[in-house]
């Protein structure tokens, strides 16, 4: 959330809740990991914008009272100080990343080196790519 955000304050589930939320979805799908747990706990979030792409989401914080859940390895460079960053008040279970590309790529070895960087940085991290392709 940008800084000075009227949640910043008092970081808590309920207060997490009552502000709109961005959810980045390459499909246009209007709930996500979240959502199942939050509805696990018979709660939910309101989505006030969906984007296709994590690198949308910083211009639309910057200049609203919207919030984003996002992975870590995300967030912008902040050198401004312009956003602060919670860990989210329930736990939220990750999600799968597929790297992706024509199949008529499959032979370049460029294709397939840069997506073995891609896995082995994100195994560092702890996450898990979904797959490939």
């Amino acid at each position: 959330m940008r800084r000075g955000h009227p949640a910043a304050a008092a970081f808590g589930l309920e207060v997490w809740l009552a502000h709109p939320h961005v959810l980045v979805s390459g499909q246009g799908a209007t709930r996500g990991a979240l959502d199942e747990a939050l509805a696990r706990l018979g709660r939910s979030r309101r989505v006030g914008v969906v984007v296709p792409s994590f690198l949308l989401v910083p211009p639309l914080l910057a200049g609203s009272d919207l919030i984003a859940l996002l992975p870590g390895r995300t967030l912008p460079a902040d050198p401004q100080g312009r956003f602060v960053d919670f860990a989210p008040p329930i736990q939220v279970p990750g999600f799968p990343l597929h790297l992706a590309w024509h199949a008529r790529r499959d032979g370049d070895v460029a294709v397939r080196h840069v997506a073995a960087l891609v896995q082995a940085v994100l195994a560092e991290g702890g996450d898990k790519p979904g797959g490939h392709r």
